[in-house]
């Protein structure tokens, strides 16, 4: 089900991702900031349970391949209990920012295109631009070879 390029209603990979959003605590998750590093973006849910289990792997990546210039973010699609989100990292321990969706992300008229299934995995490369886009779990190779052409 999952993909590598974005489809039509996607992220464009025409212009870099231009987004910032609120954070359950702390600064606004501001995409264009982290430009320079190469760029995970994990769109999710506290609901799903592919997000809670890609959190595992998300750490073991960041772990492995920070010091190349890897950083991971999420989009909590559950931006109107923004309590429930912090239980969540909490609970799974998410050491990485996590932003909370606006309108515009949920609806689909944000940069990161429509979400058609949480998750959803966006890289993007040092300079913004999107270079992967996957829906649903995404194998752990998968990942590391996309993460790995980028950095």
């Amino acid at each position: 089900m999952g993909s590598t390029l974005p489809g039509p209603a996607g992220p464009s990979t025409d212009v870099p991702i231009e987004l910032a959003l609120p954070t359950i605590t702390g600064p606004p998750l501001d995409v264009a900031a982290l430009r320079g590093q190469v760029l995970l973006i994990d769109v999710m849910a506290t609901w799903s349970l592919d997000s809670q289990a890609q959190v595992p792997l998300f750490s073991k990546l960041l772990a492995a391949y920070r010091e190349r210039g890897l950083r991971v973010v999420s989009v909590a699609f559950d931006s109107q209990t923004p309590q429930l989100v912090r239980t969540w990292v909490d609970t799974l321990g998410v050491s990485w920012p996590v932003g909370l969706a606006s309108p515009e992300v949920i609806e689909g008229r944000s940069p990161l295109g429509v979400i058609p299934e949480i998750p959803r995995t966006l890289i993007l490369d040092r300079k913004g631009y999107v270079r992967f886009a996957h829906s649903g779990a995404v194998p752990a190779a998968l990942l590391a070879k996309e993460i790995e052409a980028l950095l």
